[in-house]
């Protein structure tokens, strides 16, 4: 068993790195440590750690008027399909019920052929499609109910939400193995 923590972005240590793994999965888009530092004053970004090494960052945006709180979890290629992506989205949906989430959505750049099948695996379905002023590349969003988010890896059955409470600002951790995403 290897042990996968889950730590909030607090320091300016922690936010370059959940900056190197967003510019990663999201080259069209790069952020600046200092929009990384401003974003976490407003969302909860979060780090996965594998073994004490970094293998994805999440974004949890409180809900609008407009939009229902936001997921995204973001896993580095090497990482995927070995039951991390499943137990980091699992931590950053007990965050969303935090908030009072029912729904959530989630975003997707369309060439992250990986992220995509992940969402729509775990429940999502696609809402709506957009290109940004210069890019090429369009953003996909998905959405679902929370009580539709598939969520299984070992020892948890499908469609189980974990309930656990993390306290606010301290690393929690799951232990999975390899299997699923």
């Amino acid at each position: 068993m290897t042990e996968l923590v889950f730590a909030p972005v607090g320091d300016e240590e922690s936010a370059a790195a959940w900056r190197q793994v967003h510019n990663e999965i999201i080259p069209g888009a790069p952020l600046s440590l200092e929009q990384v530092v401003e974003r976490s004053r407003v969302y909860a970004l979060d780090l996965a750690l594998l073994d004490g090494v970094v293998v994805g960052c999440s974004t949890v945006r409180p809900a609008t008027d407009e939009e229902p709180v936001t997921v995204i979890v973001r896993i580095l290629p090497q990482y995927r399909r070995r039951g991390w992506g499943t137990a980091f989205l699992a931590h950053a949906v007990r965050r969303a019920q935090e908030l009072g989430a029912v729904s959530i959505q989630t975003i997707v750049l369309a060439s992250n052929t990986d992220g995509w099948d992940f969402a729509l695996r775990h429940g999502f379905v696609e809402t709506e499609r957009y290109t940004l002023e210069g890019d090429t590349v369009p953003y996909v969003h998905l959405a679902a109910q929370l009580a539709d988010v598939v969520l299984a890896w070992p020892g948890v059955g499908p469609r189980a939400l974990p309930r656990v409470p993390t306290p606010s600002g301290s690393p929690s951790s799951c232990r999975a193995s390899g299997s699923g995403r």
